[in-house]
């Protein structure tokens, strides 16, 4: 889980710091920098999931230097974070929590590359000539990797000195996580790794995406694509789950669409596509069948989320833009249900929104994991984005004075009325 990140030179971020919870909930107008942010995230998923940056930006046709901050002299972006981790229990250890400070800067010379990259306890940054057990998990520059590896067996530490070819402008992580025997050798990076390796960032859903046949049923991905890419491959999936997920699945959209019976898959045009149909009860006891064709968006996009919160592995960390679009302001309650459901499964939830209504519900919902907002504002001279909480008193007394929610939110816009200020602004 990321408890904290810290991002220079990204985009509008110029320089932002934010502290994040099991769920939060970043709320701003359109241009604000919300997207922003989740795409940080991403920029360093790819550093771990891809050969090397460079393969990442050609594959999502982006230049570095477009990431990087307007006003910066230099193309360099870097992020500091704060992260929790849980290590599975081995041998006679049990599960236990670990805390990690991880530095990274992405910067650009003829081709992008990490200039930066450390991961190391809190201690280690207190008193760097610690004892050995506080040596760091793994220290990154030009010319030599460190790794600490860990015993579990034993608790010891043994230090490394590897020497890698850091040009190849990837993450470390990502060789952690192929290498043989890591999750034993490595557990504390392993599940770094992971949680970067299996980070998702759902765009707004497409519904001509979630509309479409799953090209291939036997090598279908486990997770939707960003726009929503692959939603029968994913239903597919959990359909062949030997658990209770499916019946759940169909038993909750059931709650937002009664007269759905079941959900049936066929063949597509193309050889091994795999397509979808919906079966409906009718006042007369037949049963209808439809295409997704033939759906509200409303409903795929509903769809789609349900397949996220009951796929067989849940993700570590879900970035998801918008949930509010395409659906009626009364089908939020179960959107939010469900996304609620996604976070106390284990997985970290950040979401954006610029719904008066979907904020209004935040406010009021007091159910576990309360939602933590962060107000997403852009200075209109200087085009620099800020990520603040609000401050819930100020909140609380306009509520009692009888603002409505279209006041409300003008309100939480404005960082004068109803954001917490800094030291500086005090």
């Amino acid at each position: 889980m990321i408890n904290k990140i810290s991002i220079k030179n990204f985009k509008s971020l110029a320089e932002t710091s934010v502290e994040l919870g099991p769920f939060t909930v970043l709320v701003g107008a359109n241009g604000s920098g919300k997207s922003s942010f989740l795409q940080a995230i991403e920029l360093i998923s790819w550093a771990v999931r891809f050969p090397s940056l460079q393969n990442a930006l050609d594959e999502h046709q982006i230049e570095f230097r477009d990431l990087v901050h307007l006003r910066s002299p230099h193309a360099l972006i870097e992020c500091q974070l704060g992260l929790t981790v849980q290590i599975p229990a081995f041998g006679n250890q049990p599960v236990r929590g670990e805390s990690v400070e991880m530095f990274i800067d992405l910067a650009k010379k003829r081709y992008p590359y990490l200039r930066r990259e450390e991961l190391y306890p809190p201690s280690f940054r207190e008193n760097p000539l610690a004892k050995s057990d506080d040596l760091p998990f793994a220290i990154v520059s030009q010319k030599k990797c460190r790794f600490a590896i860990e015993s579990p067996l034993t608790g010891g530490v043994q230090s490394r000195i590897e020497h890698q070819n850091v040009a190849l402008g990837h993450s470390m992580l990502r060789d952690v996580s192929q290498a043989k025997n890591a999750k034993s050798q490595f557990p504390v990076l392993y599940q770094v790794a992971r949680l970067f390796m299996d980070y998702v960032h759902y765009e707004i859903w497409g519904p001509d995406h979630l509309r479409k046949p799953t090209a291939n049923r036997e090598n279908a991905g486990l997770n939707l694509g960003k726009s929503g890419a692959n939603l029968p491959g994913l239903l597919w999936r959990i359909r062949k789950s030997e658990d209770d997920r499916w019946a759940a699945l169909v038993a909750d959209l059931r709650e937002s669409f009664p007269n759905i019976r079941d959900i049936v898959f066929r063949k597509g045009i193309q050889p091994g596509e795999l397509g979808l149909e919906f079966t409906e009860s009718t006042a007369g006891g037949k049963s209808l069948r439809y295409r997704p064709s033939q759906m509200s968006d409303g409903f795929m996009r509903l769809l789609a989320l349900l397949a996220v919160k009951h796929q067989s592995v849940p993700l570590p960390l879900l970035g998801y833009e918008e949930p509010e679009n395409g659906l009626h302001p009364a089908a939020l309650d179960d959107c939010m249900r469900h996304l609620k459901a996604i976070a106390n499964r284990g997985t970290q939830v950040i979401m954006t929104t610029h719904s008066p209504y979907l904020l209004n519900q935040l406010l009021e919902d007091q159910s576990e994991p309360r939602a933590e907002l962060r107000l997403v504002i852009r200075d209109e001279l200087t085009g620099n984005t800020r990520i603040v909480p609000p401050d819930r008193a100020k909140i609380a007394r306009a509520r009692k004075q009888g603002f409505g929610i279209g006041e409300l939110w003008g309100m939480l816009l404005n960082e004068k009325d109803l954001a917490e200020q800094t030291p500086s602004e005090q």
